[in-house]
């Protein structure tokens, strides 16, 4: 009689956790759902940062293959279009001065400079750079989809902080030849697509050698009567680099096109100038 109790709750244990699991898995896929619709609405907005962050949500292996593989393919193309600036800043001496703080749109972005590159959203931008013993330096910065590592540089002046209420405006620094030297002649666009080729590669080369690996031993240990929950991963990675074959082919295309057709002259760099603020001004 006890070992017939045993196994009744033991069988209700089983029906319990299998019920807990295809309430976890319906949630997961929901969540997915929900994850791929709310990322296309801020992609829309021109909210690339927060699209990006529920697309890798969506493209989890959790979720369903059609929402997953479109949710990688929008994530790649997310990616591309994200652009992103680095921050030079100096004082009136040529000195780099590298404890800014850098403030966009009333969000901080970053508390000090490393000459890394900062992801922001395209558009209108108001960017703000704080640092120790000078005036706050504000600058409006249209910052264009696509557009990788634009340098914004930024000028602090030496010797106090101007009286309240005062104002100076920043002069423009023109940009050396040693930009134009580093150019080459080479469209900026031709870089950054060559770049974004060389990534795509990786990941083809990654997932595409990771996923027939996996293949081929599952096709060795139980093809045909594969269980599909260790197939869908497998499928996913084969996906994956099938798409990152398709942006580097179309990528590393367009960056030879761009640099074929390029009249050859060295883009004149323009420098963003900023307003100094006194810190007791309005």
């Amino acid at each position: 009689m006890r070992h017939s109790r045993g196994s009744v709750l033991g069988i209700l244990a089983a029906f319990a956790a299998l019920s807990i699991g295809g309430t976890a898995s319906a949630q997961d896929k929901q969540a997915c759902v929900n994850a791929s619709e709310h990322a296309q609405h801020l992609r829309t907005d021109g909210k690339l940062g927060e699209a990006r962050d529920e697309l890798i949500v969506c493209a989890r292996e959790v979720c369903p293959i059609p929402v997953r593989k479109d949710c990688a393919q929008w994530l790649s193309e997310v990616e591309t279009a994200r652009p992103s600036v680095v921050v030079s800043a100096r004082d009136t001496t040529g000195r780099d001065v590298s404890e800014v703080r850098v403030i966009v749109d009333g969000k901080v972005l970053a508390q000090h400079l490393d000459g890394k590159a900062i992801f922001v959203d395209p558009g209108h931008r108001a960017f703000r750079y704080e640092t120790k013993g000078a005036p706050t330096v504000e600058d409006d910065v249209l910052v264009r989809e696509g557009e990788k590592s634009r340098v914004l540089r930024v000028t602090f002046p030496t010797g106090g902080h101007p009286a309240d209420g005062a104002h100076a405006t920043a002069t423009p620094e023109t940009a050396g030849p040693d930009a134009a030297a580093r150019s080459g002649g080479v469209p900026t666009a031709s870089w950054v697509l060559g770049a974004l080729g060389v990534a795509a590669t990786g990941s083809f080369l990654y997932f595409g050698v990771k996923g027939r690996g996996e293949f081929s031993d599952l096709r060795s240990s139980c093809a045909p009567d594969c269980n599909p929950t260790d197939v869908d991963p497998i499928r996913t990675k084969l996906i994956i680099a099938d798409i990152s074959l398709g942006v580097a082919v179309v990528s590393f295309g367009i960056a030879v096109v761009l640099a074929l057709t390029h009249p050859g002259s060295p883009p004149t760099s323009t420098v963003a100038t900023g307003h100094f603020r006194g810190r007791g001004s309005p």
